[in-house]
């Protein structure tokens, strides 16, 4: 289910937490560009596979069903033993990074350990300590370089950010804005406005506070803005939030100014995180327009569906 809202750039219900935000769309959900639900629903496909394998797998000769059985005992053994050790890394990144409850997370700790429990049962102590210990250390390991990863797009003591730039980004912001004085970019050159932004995006993950527009609003967008502000529309978002960011892009900068926008992270620059958490703000972003709740980057043609505009 979280891979498919992954896939299909949703939000997923049932968790409003910070911590849920944080695993599903910040910094700690991806290794790169793959996002980590994505190995997650691969192991419980292969343990539903291993487990059924022998029941709808019968060979004729009881020494081949045997083997059947013993291989399908041996994989669930790898493949849960290894779940139960990224939800420990997981655990340990929830209490000791996000520091905020995570319900889908507790729920997955809570099947991985169970399953990696029967299967730890279920052979000789030996082996089974054996293969286990090797396949839940291993994996273990493998958590370093993707908590790293992680960390280096965060402000966790790490001057890196979302997006890697260096002193090139920097003089072309300085020169520009130098010249210009200008929030907004007034140029069409596509590789100075992505250099500038990256380099806004930089500065603001380090202070924590939500990047600032550099794109032109449109007369699109500034009449989808105009209905925004009577149907005293809120954005709720976050500053580590990908999603939020390039919608406010799509938006622009002077379409944004006529719009609310409320930092839900907890440990974001003049956070409303009590506010967001009350409202049960679903996910990141979320608008809400004329007292309805619609979570998830929307498209243009969408916002103008929602304000009856076509």
């Amino acid at each position: 289910y979280l891979t498919v809202q992954k896939a299909l750039g949703t939000t997923a219900a049932l968790c409003s937490t910070q911590g849920c935000q944080e695993v599903l769309t910040g910094p700690f959900s991806r290794v790169g560009p793959m996002p980590l639900t994505l190995p997650g629903a691969a192991a419980y496909l292969s343990i539903l596979v291993l487990a059924a394998l022998p029941l709808v797998w019968q060979p004729a000769s009881p020494q081949r069903g045997q083997l059947v059985e013993n291989y399908s005992r041996l994989g669930l053994l790898v493949v849960s033993s290894s779940m139960a050790a990224f939800s420990a890394y997981l655990m340990l990144v929830l209490g000791f990074v996000i520091k905020s409850p995570c319900p889908y997370c507790f729920f997955s700790a809570f099947c991985s350990f169970s399953l990696a429990y029967i299967s730890w049962r279920s052979g000789s102590w030996q082996k089974t300590l054996k293969v286990g210990s090797a396949s839940a250390l291993l994996t273990f390991v493998l958590t370093v370089p993707v908590f790293l990863s992680a960390r280096a797009e965060t402000n966790l003591g790490s001057p890196s950010s979302t997006y890697k730039i260096g002193e090139e980004a920097r003089s072309a912001r300085q020169t520009v804005m130098g010249v210009t004085g200008a929030d907004v970019v007034p140029t069409d050159d596509d590789e100075i406005l992505e250099l500038l932004e990256n380099t806004e995006i930089d500065i603001a993950i380090k202070e924590k506070r939500a990047p600032k527009i550099l794109t032109k609003s449109t007369k699109r967008t500034m009449l989808i803005a105009e209905k925004l502000k009577e149907g005293d529309a809120k954005f709720y978002g976050a500053y580590w939030c990908g999603h939020c960011y390039e919608q406010k892009r799509r938006l622009g900068a002077e379409a944004m100014k006529k719009v609310q926008y409320f930092e839900c992270a907890k440990d974001g620059q003049n956070s409303q995180y009590q506010m967001c958490k009350e409202k049960k703000i679903p996910g990141f972003p979320t608008w809400e327009i004329n007292g309805e709740y619609y979570p998830g980057e929307k498209t243009l043609a969408e916002l103008e569906e929602i304000l009856g505009m076509m």
